[in-house]
């Protein structure tokens, strides 16, 4: 997957980008909870869209879990902000 690809699915369904790329780190729930001191069941819940993920728990899971560069991180911001200017600007 390239880095626009997976900028994309982490933006668009992050509970699925988590569970992809712990598997294909070959991650237990308890392994990605170690290396980024969230709960296991955060972690599952976040998974299987019964919990939506604040801003900083995926940046934690991004950055800790999944060792993002930081020219991919800022990517993810930008759609991150440009998502939020997009909501003001409907709303106002």
């Amino acid at each position: 997957m390239s880095n626009i690809e997976e900028i994309d699915m982490a933006f668009n369904n992050f509970g699925e980008y988590v569970r992809k790329v712990r598997k294909q780190y070959g991650m237990s729930l308890q392994d990605l909870a170690d290396r980024t001191n969230l709960s296991p069941s955060f972690i599952y819940r976040i998974e299987v869209g019964k919990r939506q993920a604040l801003l900083n728990s995926r940046l934690v899971i991004l950055l800790c879990g999944f060792d993002w560069d930081t020219e991919k991180l800022m990517a993810y911001l930008e759609k991150v902000l440009m998502n939020i200017e997009e909501f003001k600007r409907i709303t106002n």
